[in-house]
């Protein structure tokens, strides 16, 4: 699979440094489906954690996606 370009946002102002992303969020970030960003999850290119069912995606693997692309 190849790198994926993502286009250059500037991180929203509405959250508080360091809180997860649900991966809805993310996906919408991203511009990317959420389906998308499972396979990367399962493909082992984006970290996430889970909770129960819930699906997030840390602060810090949204800030590196922005940086450096999928």
């Amino acid at each position: 699979m190849t790198a994926v370009a993502l286009p250059s946002k500037p991180m929203p102002t509405d959250r508080l440094p360091g809180q997860p992303w649900p991966i809805a969020d993310a996906a919408k970030f991203f511009a990317l489906s959420i389906r998308s960003l499972t396979r990367a999850a399962e493909a082992g290119k984006l970290r996430v954690v889970r909770i129960g069912r819930l699906v997030y995606v840390p602060d810090a693997e949204v800030r590196r996606v922005a940086n450096d692309g999928l």
